[in-house]
């Protein structure tokens, strides 16, 4: 089974939390059995400071790989930069077919998203 873990980009202080640090005082239903309504509906409430990331994955190199994040790929024999989506309209997929090809996470589109242009 798949581990379900979030992290968030807080806009407001422009850093990356683990959702595990985060405390949810005035929804004590967060900290008890979710139902995927409530899950829904705390999600759109705090989306207005932080954004969302679901975890993906794991890279063979143990980097694990969240929304957001952009990866090293070696294509063709050219090493280029990808950020990764989660696309649920295709089944779920992530990674644009790179996936084996992988290398490491090199960073993410909130922190540095220079990393996608500086190629």
């Amino acid at each position: 089974m798949r581990e379900i873990k979030f992290r968030a980009w807080d806009r407001i202080e422009n850093r990356m939390i683990d959702c595990d640090r985060l405390v949810f005082r005035s929804k004590p239903e967060v900290a008890i059995g979710l139902t995927s309504y409530t899950l829904n509906s705390f999600f759109r409430e705090m989306s207005d400071r932080y954004t969302f990331s679901r975890f993906i994955g794991e890279l063979p190199t143990g980097d694990e790989v969240y929304e957001g994040d952009i990866v090293e790929v070696v294509y063709d024999g050219e090493r280029i930069r990808k950020e990764i989506k989660f696309e649920m309209e295709k089944g779920g997929s992530w990674g644009y077919g790179y996936h084996s090809q992988m290398e490491h996470v090199v960073g993410n589109i909130y922190e540095n998203p220079e990393l996608l242009t500086s190629q």
